[in-house]
């Protein structure tokens, strides 16, 4: 069995892992993020440990090529873990890896449910289990159209 290329980012190696995961997370907050966050946010949510970083490291290339972004989120009824933010490329090689490994934390860390607010395409690497609950719209009120 190959070595994992998946993990998750303790606190304190994140003053080395952000600059390189960065860039990922800035992509997919252009395509969904709606202004709501800036790297630097993100940031701060990492250090504050109300957020977890993820990624996947290439070992071919020798670097990252993907990150995630989890929160878990206490409900009155339930604990869930949302998976927030998803950036990367080869997704083939992570994808299945990171569900798994995902799917484990928050098992462990007693969520009973996982959610993802991703775009709709990414419903088919969920797998078994998985399944559309709805859809998200929104409108700009700033006056742009987007």
């Amino acid at each position: 069995m190959p070595p994992s290329r998946v993990c998750d980012v303790p606190i304190g190696h994140l003053h080395f892992i952000w600059p390189r995961a960065r860039g990922l997370l800035v992509k997919a907050l252009d395509r969904g993020g709606g202004g709501r966050y800036a790297p630097a946010d993100i940031l701060a949510l990492l250090l504050a440990g109300a957020a977890r970083l993820w990624v996947s490291y290439d070992p071919d290339k020798k670097c990252i090529e993907a990150a995630i972004l989890t929160q878990t989120i206490q409900h009155p009824q339930l604990k869930e873990l949302h998976i927030w933010l998803v950036g990367g490329s080869n997704m083939k090689a992570w994808a299945e890896e990171a569900r798994d490994m995902i799917e484990a934390f928050a098992r462990a860390d007693g969520c009973a449910i996982i959610s993802g607010g991703l775009r709709r395409g990414w419903i088919r690497i969920g797998g078994e289990g998985w399944h559309e609950t709805g859809a998200t719209f929104e409108k700009r009120l700033d006056g742009d159209a987007q």
